[in-house]
């Protein structure tokens, strides 16, 4: 079984005061765990904004793509 997540990394940086970015968290038995970063690094809380609505307009792409696919299937079923 496996799991996947969305999840926050908040650092102090070197260069920044403190960093956040979102990231993917993918675990299961068989393979452990890993991540990918899916925002830029964030070093304020406008910018998490930006990055999230940035994911959220993905999403919302992504959802009307499947959305159009599933319609055209349901219609070559009917058809036949």
């Amino acid at each position: 079984m496996s799991n996947l997540h969305l999840e926050l990394e908040f650092n102090t940086s070197e260069l920044y005061s403190s960093v956040a970015q979102i990231y993917v968290k993918f675990s299961s038995r068989k393979e452990g765990s890993s991540r990918s970063y899916i925002s830029p690094d964030c070093i304020s809380p406008s910018e998490l904004d930006e990055a999230v609505r940035h994911l959220h307009s993905e999403l919302d792409k992504i959802q009307e793509r499947a959305n159009m696919k599933f319609a055209a299937a349901r219609r070559k079923v009917a058809k036949n």
